[in-house]
């Protein structure tokens, strides 16, 4: 018998029964989050694999060097070739027509299948050679130079040197001065200066004539010391680049002369004059004091 009441006569409370979990049912949701997951991971690798393959079947002809190109010289029909390289390898400020290089000058040496820019090239009609090598306030000098002078042969275009000089003062005194330092030598006889080479080129050995680029005053200066006598170079480290105090060495700070050694051998020696001491009555009047010196 069922009883709607308890013992107080109050209606009994319901019970309500909860839903059992069904085990089935989460391990499908489960599996259909991870479904989902790897789905997506394997769409999106798909995706990047499809966008890569497209930028490798999207390619455009440029033109590169069929060898390497000097400096200086003039771009012809024969140094260039065609290549196809995938789009997003090809540089902004090229062409793909090899006209638009042709009679050009490279700024600086181009390696073989390096594609060619206009900006590895000088302007059109621009002649090229040493004056693209100065700058606008600057001048192309030249010297000669021998084994000797010019440190035996081992100096190279875009290396760093002082220049020397001796030079008679008067009174049969000379000195010798660094009258430019820290001067660039853009080449060696016809041996130019690529300055933007991540190689040296040394320059042949027995080559007489070393050119620089200075301004007007410091090409002045050269030209008067070159007609005074001889300029050696002095060859200085790629570390550095900077200018030093230089006073110059005088021939008297090298040998000793008759003169100097006299001056060292009879030195001057100042004594002070002698005190005399005189004698004196001294006569007191009052607050006053009077010496009077006899």
């Amino acid at each position: 018998m069922e009883l709607d009441n308890d013992t107080f006569g109050d209606p009994l409370p319901t019970i309500k029964k909860s839903p059992r979990f069904n085990p089935f049912f989460g391990m499908v949701a489960i599996s259909l989050v991870l479904g989902l997951a790897s789905a997506f991971g394997i769409w999106g690798y798909l995706s990047k694999i499809q966008k890569k393959a497209q930028e490798v079947a999207l390619t455009r002809n440029v033109i590169i060097a069929a060898k390497e190109i000097m400096s200086g010289a003039k771009v012809t029909a024969e140094d260039l070739t065609v290549k196809a390289l995938p789009l997003k390898e090809v540089p902004n400020n090229t062409s793909p027509k090899a006209e638009s290089f042709i009679g050009r000058i490279p700024k600086t040496t181009i390696a073989a299948d390096e594609v060619i820019s206009f900006d590895k090239l000088l302007e059109e009609n621009s002649p090229g050679g040493i004056t693209s090598l100065i700058q606008k306030d600057q001048r192309a000098i030249t010297i000669r130079v021998n084994d000797i002078t010019g440190v035996g042969g081992f100096i190279n275009p875009g290396d760093r040197v002082d220049l020397l000089s001796v030079v008679d003062i008067g009174k049969g005194e000379l000195v010798s001065k660094a009258i430019l330092q820290n001067v660039l030598v853009i080449a060696i006889g016809e041996l130019l200066l690529d300055p933007n080479s991540r190689t040296t080129v040394a320059a042949p050995k027995g080559i007489n004539q070393v050119t620089f680029a200075l301004n007007l005053n410091d090409s002045e200066k050269l030209n008067l010391a070159a007609a005074k006598g001889e300029i050696r170079l002095v060859l200085k480290s790629f570390k550095n680049k900077e200018k030093e105090d230089d006073f110059g060495a005088l021939a008297s700070d090298l040998y000793e002369t008759p003169e100097t050694k006299t001056k060292v051998e009879n030195p001057k020696i100042y004594t002070a004059p002698p005190v005399i001491k005189r004698k004196s009555v001294e006569i007191i009047l009052g607050t006053q004091r009077t010496a009077v010196y006899l």
